[in-house]
């Protein structure tokens, strides 16, 4: 009985380090895209890490949806339109360049930054 709860106890706490490191990959790869996580991209992140997606489609989620919500709080101003399209477009290239190095992986399980450089090289 006691082995149980041993081995129980260990399982619980080894949790929250987990989502820490898959938290942190978040932010690796919301990096490569051109991003930084806020307090509410972080919240959005941690959920998104436990429903089972993986680090780089919740990377790539938050991306999109910053992207998406600047060109809509941007109008019809098309100054402010204009200057979203480099920023979108070096956006495609990272996640074309994530697609082309590990589509495999990233559609099996979890892929770390450090597997996708590898790839990259």
């Amino acid at each position: 009985m006691f082995e149980y709860i041993k081995r129980n106890r260990k399982l619980k706490s080894s949790a929250p380090v987990q989502a820490t490191n898959r938290l942190q990959e978040v932010v690796k790869h919301l990096r490569v895209m051109g991003y930084d996580l806020t307090p509410y991209g972080m919240a959005v992140a941690m959920a998104s890490v436990s429903s089972d997606y993986n680090e780089v489609e919740v990377a790539s989620h938050i991306a999109h949806v910053t992207l998406a919500r600047d060109v809509r709080e941007a109008g019809a101003d098309i100054l402010k339109l204009t200057g979203y399209v480099p920023h979108g477009m070096a956006l495609l290239e990272v996640l074309k360049e994530y697609k082309d190095a590990g589509a495999c992986s990233l559609r099996s399980g979890r892929t770390t930054l450090a597997q996708l450089s590898e790839l990259l090289r």
